[in-house]
């Protein structure tokens, strides 16, 4: 038997070999019946019997072995996402201008490009009603550094005498005003070309002069003058050059090199990371290479780009003049410029910045450089100017509102690092009920050298945008700091930031909502953006945009920048792409859901026709005065039969509102009825849109009126002015003679108004303002809830040239097919010439918009069953009152034919028109006022 055994144990031993060597692909847990298998015997041993365990085990660590590490496979974003964020963020701004707070708001806003920046439109939240909340009652905060400020350096006579030519003191500000000139408040002005009052106008401007330096500085700095013009970034290239020719600054004046600011797209990448980050570069080649990752070893490190990156390194910035001495400098982007709106904003303002430590230099003096701070803090009366300006920067606290200071306060300030102060979370600051208004005290705290500051000085602007300490290195303090959580004491090396502070007064044209929308402005040297952006957030305040911005004009009734503002440059241009940009969006819907604005009888619902509306009313005007001179003449000759027949008489009622169009009430015979319900709607608007505008005419711009002393007149008449008023008393009653003569001197002016409902509605942009028939006013008079007529509905004549288009299309088509192209059929065509003559037309009228009147629009006052008056250009539900408000432009001549008389008795609500939105019909009574 052992014989045996020995003789079959090579036998044997091959039989456990091949038991253990696999013969199939399958794994263990694969040779169990399909009643045994489990869902996680693949990686879970435990859910396979016993006997098989052990195999399993064995297997799964060969199979563990034996795999290749596979590295992990990144996002398609993580793969784009570029290999230094600072290189893309400095190549994008080459394209559009960045503001410093541009990332806070791209993860936030709305972004979109405007006027060469890149802006936040809106939140992407619902902050609609939040933000007029925070306007209203608490604080909105908004970055508006992309307004471009412009410094003129000079003879303080030389810069007056032609700083006059641009502007007029009819508008009711100058720059040669006391307070302005002393520096102690703000002003705001329309500027225009030279000598271009009031046709000319470039658009609304601030200026600050600088103040006066110290009374022992003060003989040297009588005659050279600083002056700061902040435009907005629309009108910047007409007033630089306005500015430029008309103080003959042609010379460039070209800045040395900087070497201590290095190139803000070099930066040296080590072979070594070079290489470990090759396998996982992003981007294509050429962006690499742009970016600065392809560069010379050695170079100095990439640095953000803080100021305007389109700007190029050898673009001249200032210019002088050799003749008198004058410099230019454009310093856009050079300061960092916040606007707090609200009630609350000061108190915010003194919880959020500090005033900079008084350091002495014996104690605190290093070795080398000395700053600019502590220079100042070596003057005894440099420090007691800056301790004076902290007291009164800490009544901001205690003030109910930003307008109990005089109207355009100028406060300077130079206040500490914030980011030291800043809470561990946002909290909503609330005045505490100790705190008292103290309006009176700071009006009479603010003395000779309140708005001082040194942030007009250069060097010092510099020189605190260098000395900056990064957010890394103050983070890194923070980690070492023995007591988590406590404040940073850094002493002397801690930075000081020169601050102007500038107060909007608000409303202050009209009655009613005084004071509303009153603002600070904070002025701050460029790359100290973000350090002072988070922390007046950590305030709770609410951010805004575009939106906001352009609301917060609207509650205060003011004109919006550059939308209305429609006789400047940027103005005109801002129309044409809004037009450009509705008529896009209105060619994307489909047929079927498009407003028919021929049907609606709107000619112009994208755009505002001005040179058409103010030169047909300009022609109206003139035949009206034509009729009251004759009619004045035969009433003259005739006055005196009617006394002897009668014994006495009248001489005669005065135009009224239904007169406008009709004199000595007949119908006038220029008056055109629409005519699109009929068949020959079509003709009659082709024959229309044919006219041509006079040459003597149109050489002529029509232009905004702005003179004080018309705005009150007209106010006056519209009953826009308490009649108890000194300024109200002081105007003439109205009269035939008076609105003719308005209408006369001033035939091409447009006329800001406001127009609220009478009854209900809520007026939208681009609504037309119509005079209303007698018949309407004789239907209110009987029906005080009468709200409006209705415009009748038309026919789109357009639309039936579609169809003959197609069918003089499908005709030629088929004379084709049936063998046009031989000689019979060429005489064919030559015997039709009537075909011809459509298919021409068509073609000439290939471009037109289904739903849309065909360019260009022949007349504007008679298009619908009321005369067009004017266009607003702002309008909704305002918050702010409760109701409906709407602001625009109408024809002044065309208002002056229309304004009742008298007032009193003919209309007691005051001037009453008529309103309809660019989607509907319906017209609605609105009473005019005009703000002054």
């Amino acid at each position: 038997a052992e014989s045996m055994a020995q003789a079959r144990a090579a036998e044997m031993l091959a039989m456990l070999q091949a038991v253990k060597r696999k013969s199939s692909v399958r794994r263990v847990f694969q040779t169990l019946p399909t009643h045994m298998r489990r869902r996680a015997m693949s990686h879970n041993v435990k859910r396979l019997p016993r006997c098989l365990r052990d195999a399993a085990k064995r297997e799964m660590d060969e199979s563990s072995a034996k795999a290749k590490v596979v590295p992990k496979c990144r996002s398609r974003k993580a793969r784009r996402r570029h290999g230094s964020l600072l290189l893309d963020y400095n190549r994008r701004q080459r394209r559009h201008v960045w503001l410093e707070t541009h990332v806070w708001h791209a993860k936030r806003f709305r972004v979109a490009e405007r006027w060469g920046y890149r802006l936040g439109l809106q939140p992407t939240t619902k902050t609609y009603r939040s933000a007029y909340r925070a306007m209203a009652q608490r604080c909105l905060l908004q970055d508006v550094s992309y307004y471009c400020c412009l410094e003129l350096k000079g003879k303080q006579e030389v810069l007056l005498g032609v700083l006059s030519t641009l502007c007029s003191p009819e508008t009711g500000t100058s720059f040669d005003g006391v307070d302005y000139l002393s520096g102690q408040r703000q002003g705001s002005l329309v500027m225009y070309r030279a000598n271009g009052f009031p046709t000319q106008p470039l658009g609304p401007v601030t200026f600050l002069w600088r103040p006066l330096q110290m009374p022992d500085e003060r003989e040297m700095n009588t005659e050279h003058r600083q002056l700061w013009i902040w435009v907005h970034p629309a009108m910047k290239n007409e007033v630089l050059s306005e500015l430029k020719e008309n103080f003959k600054c042609l010379e460039p004046v070209l800045e040395p090199p900087d070497l201590k600011v290095a190139p803000p797209t070099q930066t040296p990448v080590p072979e070594a990371a070079r290489g470990a980050r090759r396998g996982k570069a992003s981007g294509t080649r050429k962006r690499r290479a742009e970016d600065g990752e392809q560069q010379q070893p050695g170079a100095p490190p990439a640095k953000r780009i803080y100021g305007d990156g389109t700007r190029g390194p050898h673009e001249p910035r200032s210019w002088s003049s050799v003749s008198t001495g004058t410099v230019l400098t454009d310093l856009t982007m050079e300061m960092v410029r916040f606007q707090l709106i609200g009630p609350r904003s000061g108190f915010i303002l003194t919880h959020a910045l500090r005033p900079a430590d008084v350091h002495h230099v014996r104690s605190t003096c290093r070795q080398g450089k000395t700053s600019w701070w502590l220079k100042v803090c070596s003057e005894p009366s440099h420090v007691l100017q800056h301790e004076n300006q902290g007291q009164i920067f800490q009544l901001l606290a205690g003030l109910g509102s930003a307008s109990d200071v005089p109207p355009g306060c100028v406060l300077g300030l130079t206040v500490g690092d914030p980011r030291l102060d800043l809470p561990n979370k946002r909290t909503m600051s609330r005045p505490s009920p100790a705190c008292n208004n103290e309006a009176n005290v700071l009006a009479r705290s603010l003395q000779e050298g309140h708005a001082q500051s040194w942030i007009w000085d250069r060097s010092v602007r510099d020189e605190v945008t260098e000395t900056k300490i990064p957010e890394q290195e103050l983070n890194r303090m923070r980690h070492k700091a023995l007591v988590p959580g406590t404040r940073l004491n850094l002493g002397a090396r801690e930075s000081s930031i020169p601050a102007l502070l500038l107060q909007h007064p608000g409303r202050q044209a009209g009655a009613g909502l005084a004071g509303w929308g009153v603002a600070w402005d904070l002025v701050l040297p460029k790359a100290w953006g973000m350090a002072f952006w988070i922390p007046l957030v950590y305030r709770g305040v609410v951010v805004g945009g575009l939106r906001e911005a352009e609301r917060h004009s609207q509650y205060q009734g003011a004109p919006h920048f550059p939308r209305d503002f429609p006789d400047c440059p940027a103005g005109s241009r801002h129309d044409a792409e809004s037009k450009e940009a509705a008529i896009a969006k209105f060619k994307r819907y489909p047929p079927a859901k498009r407003p028919n604005y021929v049907k609606l009888a709107m000619p112009t619902p994208f755009h505002f026709p001005w040179e058409l509306l103010v030169h047909e009313w300009e022609l109206m005007g003139t035949e009206s005065r034509e009729a009251e001179e004759t009619r004045e003449t035969s009433k003259v000759s005739g006055k005196e039969q009617r006394a002897e027949v009668r014994g006495g008489g009248t001489a005669g009622e005065e135009i009224t509102a239904g007169e406008l169009v009709s004199v000595d009430g007949e119908p006038s015979s220029e008056r055109v009825e629409p005519g699109c319900e009929t068949g020959d709607g079509r003709d009659r608007v082709e024959q229309e849109q044919k006219m041509e505008l006079p040459s003597e005419v149109t050489s002529e711009p029509f232009y905004v009126i702005r003179s004080t002393s018309v705005l009150t007149q007209l106010a006056h008449w519209c009953r826009s002015l308490p009649p108890a008023t000194g300024a109200a008393l002081a105007q003439q009653p109205l009269t035939t003679a008076l609105t003719l003569a308005m209408s006369r001197g001033h035939p091409r002016a447009l006329l800001w108004v406001r127009v609220d409902p009478l009854q209900r509605g809520s007026p939208e942009p681009h609504a037309t303002v119509a005079v209303p028939d007698p018949a309407d006013l004789d239907l209110l008079r009987r029906n005080p809830a009468f709200t409006g007529p209705l415009e009748p509905r038309r026919r789109d004549a357009f639309r039936l040239t579609r169809a003959e288009r197609r069918a003089v299309g499908l005709s030629r088509r088929k004379r084709r097919l049936s063998g046009g192209g031989t000689e019979g059929g060429g005489e064919d065509r030559g015997g039709d010439g009537g075909v011809d003559d459509d298919v021409a037309d068509v073609s000439k009228k290939a471009d037109w918009i289904l739903g849309l009147y065909p360019e260009p629009v022949g007349s504007m006052a008679s298009a619908c069953s009321r005369p067009t008056l004017g266009f607003l250009t702002q309008g909704d539900f305002s918050m702010a009152v409760g109701h409906g408000r709407g602001f625009g432009f109408v024809s002044l001549a065309g208002l002056a034919a229309s304004l009742p008389s008298p007032p009193h008795t003919s209309q007691p609500q005051g001037v009453l028109l008529l309103t309809r939105n660019v989607n509907s019909l319906q017209y609605r009574f609105v009473r005019v006022s005009i703000d002054v």
